[in-house]
């Protein structure tokens, strides 16, 4: 069920549970059994929710109500669609150069309402976080500012991860960065994309030596520990790290590594035990393929 409808196991017994998308019938050995319209109504309100539907007012319509919700919104949202994210970036980076937290917190929070959790990170997170680093780089903008936008964003991501939240069943990814690494915002978004994919998620904060990634790794029972590195480093001392990590996990735990400063030592990663994540589909491309092969989106 969960490879025909792209939802993760978890997510969907969540909408089954506390919002009664579908009720699917059981089979004698207590197995759930979908039909075909239970299929049908659970992509379409993945892909409503995705545009920013919240669930629990879309949960109770039926199939062609859904279906024209989603027409409606196709002929609204297609024109505007990268016009909307960017005239909430400019109105973030306003904010941003007034130094007003409170306007920088308010756009963001009607971005996220509006745009869909993924959306929100695609679109405005991330091209945001690029912008405002370059104009400090230039000096448009002084260490407050970034500091500022960086609080803001940090309370957001931590509001939507616990939006996301599922239940003690899902499985667990640990966000965090490496020793020497003390920007976490590459994790945090991290980890509000695996919350979204239906993982519980144990965010460590930022520049931890492998032993301790490890030793709350091995605490919280994780099946993936996502680092993110985005300040330039020694390819010797991350791939240290990186391979001190490895041999303190257990084989079928995976280490997955992004950020702007990964990509220059993609190859070693590979090499100490690593996978290296190019971007955001990656790490929903690892995660969904990760459930499908160990049987975490298995249907019971």
């Amino acid at each position: 069920m969960a490879r025909r409808t792209g939802l993760s196991t978890h997510v969907l017994r969540a909408w089954e549970r506390r919002y009664g998308a579908v009720a699917p019938k059981r089979s004698g050995g207590a197995t759930r059994v979908y039909d075909d319209a239970d299929v049908l109504k659970l992509r379409l309100l993945k892909r409503l929710t995705e545009s920013g539907h919240a669930i629990g007012r879309v949960a109770g319509l039926s199939t062609e109500e859904l279906l024209t919700l989603l027409r409606d919104d196709s002929g609204r949202r297609a024109p505007s669609r990268n016009r909307g994210a960017e005239r909430q970036m400019a109105a973030c980076l306003e904010a941003v150069e007034a130094m007003d937290g409170a306007r920088i917190h308010a756009v963001l929070m009607r971005s996220v309402v509006m745009m869909g959790s993924s959306r929100f990170v695609d679109e405005l997170v991330v091209p945001t976080l690029y912008r405002v680093g370059e104009l400090w780089e230039r000096g448009s903008i002084c260490p407050a500012h970034e500091h500022l936008f960086s609080a803001s964003l940090q309370r957001v991501l931590a509001w939507m991860m616990e939006r996301l939240a599922v239940d003690g069943e899902a499985p667990v990814i640990v966000t965090t960065t490496p020793s020497g690494q003390r920007h976490e915002m590459g994790a945090l978004i991290s980890g509000t994309v695996a919350a979204e994919e239906g993982w519980r998620v144990e965010h460590l904060g930022a520049d931890l030596p492998a032993d301790d990634i490890a030793s709350g790794a091995a605490a919280v029972q994780a099946r993936v520990v996502a680092l993110s590195v985005v300040h330039e480093t020694s390819a010797v001392s991350l791939i240290n790290e990186i391979g001190r990590l490895r041999d303190r996990l257990p084989g079928d735990v995976q280490i997955l590594v992004g950020g702007r400063a990964a990509s220059e030592h993609r190859e070693e990663l590979v090499r100490a035990g690593a996978i290296w994540l190019q971007g955001l589909g990656d790490l929903r491309n690892e995660l969904r393929g990760l459930q499908r092969r160990s049987g975490l989106s298995g249907d019971r």
